[in-house]
């Protein structure tokens, strides 16, 4: 794995590459604004702020220097009518902001 780190990766979504359905999940795939740069390694979480009704998490599954490609995977059965995640969603390592 690694190491924790000792400051907040804070990211943002900068475009949706992928949405698919796939039985009662829905994945989308988005690229982020931050990569191995600063700090980001494949496997990370990081979990949506903003917009703040969403409680969601973006697991990081490839890393470039400067950005970054995650999945993020809802439940349908749970929350059919869930906003999708767009372009301007907030991230970060950290759960709660300062």
């Amino acid at each position: 794995m690694w190491d924790l780190l000792s400051h907040a990766i804070n990211a943002e979504i900068a475009s949706v590459k992928e949405s698919r359905s796939a039985r009662t999940k829905h994945v989308t795939v988005v690229v982020l604004n931050v990569g191995s740069d600063e700090g980001v390694k494949a496997g990370m979480e990081l979990y949506v702020h903003a917009p703040s009704s969403i409680f969601e998490f973006a697991r990081i599954t490839s890393v470039s220097n400067s950005s970054s490609e995650a999945e993020i995977i809802q439940d349908d059965e749970i929350e059919p009518k869930a906003t999708r995640p767009a372009g301007g969603w907030k991230l970060s390592t950290r759960l709660l902001q300062d």
